[in-house]
């Protein structure tokens, strides 16, 4: 007995081939090239508020998980610079309160 004939199914133009195999084909290179830009574009955006400072990134995050689309959320916080975040002091937590407590007698 030999091994199983591993040979891919025939393609366009190939005896046995159609153009709706063509089109499979074609329809999922470009899911496979759309869902690479997109996480493409993704790590892009989590750089971005890795770069805007810590306090950014926990907004995004806390957006995130009352049930906003990450996806939107990323977007929307790139569109403001990093350098604009640092400038208006909202990259860093604010400082804890302070407590001044008089000494009794």
């Amino acid at each position: 007995m030999g091994a199983p004939d591993k040979r891919m199914p025939p393609g366009p133009g190939e005896e046995g081939g159609t153009a709706e195999d063509s089109n499979k084909d074609e329809r999922s290179v470009y899911r496979a090239v759309f869902a690479h830009w997109q996480d493409v574009c993704r790590q892009q955006r989590v750089q971005h508020l890795y770069d805007s400072g810590p306090r950014v990134i926990y907004e995004a995050m806390a957006e995130v998980a009352r049930g906003a689309n990450l996806d939107d959320v990323l977007a929307r916080f790139a569109r403001i610079p990093a350098e604009t975040y640092r400038a208006l002091g909202a990259d860093q937590f604010p400082l804890p309160p302070v407590g001044f407590f008089r000494r009794s007698p």
